[in-house]
């Protein structure tokens, strides 16, 4: 038996109060014979043996009743295997915390450690008495209370319990102690205030964790460890990269697997990759001791266009979640680019499409394929546009109004136009391309002939660039690559729209503008792509010119979306123009639409339903077509619940602040039987001081 207050039981010493006024008030009075008297009180001696016998009882009552109230002042409790019921005892409010983080499924074969903790927490629950309050909080991150409050329904929690299922968010311990704490807070203060942990217990769930008390004391803390060590043997695939190989070939790329040990042996097993249904094995170069991490690299061929899935795979263990990973292999995408031709030519390098063709031209170890198509200006009444990101207006003359009507509701759908100049280029392209133009053009400017010996000296120079435009971000600051002699060039003169100038002539004049038509940009040179008004062409900065033109027009500036992201994370889906629906199908089958409602003017659609790992599949729906744009994206598993290796729960004890030391907390880890439980017997003891002061109450009025 232990005390609270202990300094009460100073308070017995009280019980020598009424043995003084006992004898204080025993009186003896001189002794005279009477003889009438004397028959009288010989007739009494018993009633005298009876009286002397009940004030003695009477003071053995109040030194009783003094000395239990000091003991019940102490507040004296004890420490029991069970608890049961009586008037006036305390009773404890238990919040338990539920471990249901994806750790939890790990199995010995046969049941899995969250059922192991859902039926243990089912035995507690039906040990539950009537008059102590409970609550339900989940440790997976983040950290959630189904029951929040403190009840006297203990139905509730086997409801909410019978619905658990197993998240596939992290442990979120410390955030699990703060709103069971939080919880507690609230509750009666006659109630003892405790916490329930049902977790594996693994170093995961409690690396990082502090003490989150508030300011009050802690509230006892039990844990209940349900995993037994055949679950803990796990090995991990941690994550996947993927990298180009372009030393190899455009179709190979390095897939580096990250494997981590976390049982008691050297690991030393196959490691599998699956793509495009081949599978490749590899070893690690070396057994993986216990407790490290290595990595396995492997050289994969992709022969097929798009994203393709792969899987890395591992020897099954007691944890299966992180025993496959899905990744994807994404090859460079492609852009496509039509070629107008407003001056076509039989001499190749007299065309006006020549030197673009050539700078266009497919590499293997470019960052943005191009797919180019070159047509005449009278073809574009019927050219398709579905499949177009980028159009180049070279030297057109000015095209019938139905056909203009097609180009804009090109650009204006996010498609990229570039419009150069040359002979073909007059100011009727004022009324013309009035929706497009970024400035109205006054005509052609003779800076020299570039016959004339004085051409070079004479001739233009680029001049001022907007570096912070995705145009030139690709060129190194301080070098000059847009070198190039310009003998004739178009002025221009009304801006329109929100046009900007983005290139200018060493004389101030633009020489590349550009303005935003809704979703779409257009770009407007002001001399020729060709060599008839300058030798830019000839220049080494002409061809990653035209190519970044290309790239900022069709898109292929824009940041590819990820690959993977995590669980619960959110995915950036990028909406390619004249889609008007989106389709996305999550691992298990479920389907969810978005309408352009969803995305608007920037084009991307933000998708958050990633609760399940595995591969996702996005369907872009083109207006007016059949067609749809595939694409996937992978959602991976974080990798730290992937260490089930016990924690040290001493130390745990310390960062937690418990113990014997600290009053009002303990810390065990109990076994299968039932818990220690605390036992006030205070209560017992202010019983009998009421039972002893009616005892006493009725000796001293009896006459």
């Amino acid at each position: 038996m232990s005390f609270e207050l202990p300094l009460y039981l100073w308070g017995a010493l009280a019980a020598a109060i009424p043995v003084a006024i006992h004898l204080f008030n025993r009186r003896r009075a001189e002794r005279k014979r009477f003889a009438a008297i004397e028959f009288i009180l010989r007739s009494r001696k018993n009633l005298i043996r009876r009286m002397k016998l009940r004030q003695l009882l009477v003071l053995l009552a109040r030194i009783a009743l003094l000395v239990i109230l000091a003991i019940a002042l102490a507040k004296p409790f004890t420490h029991t295997d069970r608890l049961t019921s009586f008037g006036g005892m305390t009773s404890s409010a238990t919040v338990y915390v539920f471990d249901n983080s994806w750790s939890m499924a790990a199995t010995d074969g046969t049941t899995s450690n969250l059922e192991r903790a859902r039926e243990r927490l089912q035995e507690l629950l039906r040990r539950t008495r009537g008059d102590e309050m409970v609550a339900l909080v989940f440790a997976s991150r983040p950290a959630s209370a189904p029951i929040g409050r403190l009840t006297y329904d203990v139905s509730r929690l086997r409801e909410s319990l019978a619905s658990v299922v197993l998240s596939t968010k992290e442990t979120d311990m410390l955030g699990a102690l703060r709103l069971a704490d939080s919880i507690l807070s609230k509750a009666p203060a006659h109630l003892q205030r405790e916490i329930v942990v049902l977790s594996d217990h693994s170093r995961h769930v409690w690396s990082g964790v502090e003490a989150p008390w508030g300011l009050g004391a802690a509230p006892i803390v039990r844990f209940e460890s349900i995993a037994p060590t055949s679950s803990r043997e796990n090995l991990a695939i941690r994550t996947v990269a993927v990298e180009p190989a372009p030393d190899v070939s455009p179709q190979h790329f390095n897939v580096v697997v990250t494997i981590a040990n976390y049982t008691k042996r050297a690991f030393f097993k196959p490691i599998e990759i699956e793509i495009e249904g081949r599978t490749v094995k590899g070893y690690l170069d070396q057994p993986l001791a216990p407790g490290k991490a290595a990595q396995k690299r492997f050289l994969i061929k992709v022969e097929s266009k798009g994203d393709r899935v792969g899987y890395a795979r591992i020897p099954a263990d007691a944890l299966a979640f992180d025993n496959e990973y899905p990744f994807l292999v994404r090859q460079n995408r492609s852009i496509s680019v039509l070629l107008v031709n407003g001056a076509p030519r039989t001499v190749p390098y007299l065309d006006e499409s020549y030197f673009v063709s050539l700078a266009l031209q497919p590499r293997a170890d470019a960052r943005t394929k191009v797919r180019l198509q070159t047509i005449r200006p009278d073809e574009l009444a019927t050219q398709s546009l579905t499949d177009v990101d980028a159009m180049f207006l070279l030297n057109v003359a000015a095209l019938p109004r139905s056909v203009v009507r097609r180009v804009v509701g090109f650009v204006e759908k996010g498609g990229g136009l570039l419009i150069t100049s040359g002979s073909n280029v007059t100011p009727d392209y004022n009324s013309v391309f009035r929706e497009l133009l970024p400035y109205t053009v006054r005509g052609v400017k003779i800076v020299v002939d570039p016959r004339s010996p004085e051409a070079k000296l004479r001739a233009l120079l680029f001049g001022k660039v907007d570096s912070r435009h995705p145009l030139f971000r690709a060129f190194s600051p301080g070098r000059r690559l847009l070198a190039g002699h310009t003998s004739q060039f178009l002025l221009l003169e009304r801006r329109l729209g929100d046009a900007k100038v983005l290139l200018s002539f060493d004389n101030g004049s633009p020489a590349l503008v550009e303005r935003r038509v809704k979703a779409g940009r257009v770009f407007f040179f002001t001399t020729t792509i060709d060599r008839d008004w300058s030798d830019f062409a000839i220049q080494s900065g002409f061809l990653p010119f035209v190519h970044q033109i290309a790239r900022v027009l069709g898109g292929g500036t824009r940041v590819p979306p990820p690959t993977s992201v995590r669980v619960h994370s959110e995915y950036p889906i990028e909406i390619d123009k004249n889609v008007e629906s989106v389709v996305v199908h999550a691992p298990n089958g479920r389907v969810k639409q978005f309408s352009s409602s969803h995305w608007g003017r920037s084009r991307r659609l933000v998708y958050r339903d990633t609760a399940l790992p595995g591969v996702y599949l996005v369907e872009q729906s083109l207006s007016g077509s059949r067609r749809r744009l595939v694409s996937r994206f992978v959602v991976t598993l974080g990798h730290s619940d992937s260490d089930l290796r016990p924690a040290e729960l001493s130390e745990v004890k310390k960062r937690l602040r418990l113990g014997s030391s600290s009053r009002g907390t303990t810390l065990a880890r109990t076994p299968p039987g039932q818990p220690k439980q605390r036992l006030n017997l205070w209560p017992f003891a202010i019983l009998a001081v009421v039972l002893i002061l009616f005892a006493e109450t009725a000796l001293a009025a009896k006459r």
